[in-house]
């Protein structure tokens, strides 16, 4: 579903609900993963558009399909308005 750095570390979080806790920095993570499948809407987040079920831009907000809401920072708002809409183009 979506990662999250905290520190020096990266949770993911799964789509079972559990969390896996690795240490590595979110920048080297997101640079290994696929610019068509992940994005980041937040300096702390990496998500999976896969997994998303709705985008409330007047809020900039993001909910994903288990429910949860991860917030667009207006610092990454132009990067993730590009992703998601390269991703829309190319996968729904």
């Amino acid at each position: 579903l979506y990662i999250k750095s905290n520190l020096n570390n990266a949770e993911y979080h799964l789509c079972d609900g559990s969390v896996q806790t690795v240490r590595n920095k979110i920048e080297g993570i997101f640079l290994s993963l696929s610019p068509y499948l992940y994005a980041r809407p937040h300096n702390r987040f990496i998500i999976n558009m896969a997994h998303i079920d709705d985008v409330d831009f007047p809020n900039m907000e993001i909910i994903l399909d288990n429910g949860e809401i991860v917030k667009i920072s207006r610092g990454y708002k132009k990067e993730f308005d590009e992703a998601y809409l390269r991703y829309m183009r190319n996968f729904s």
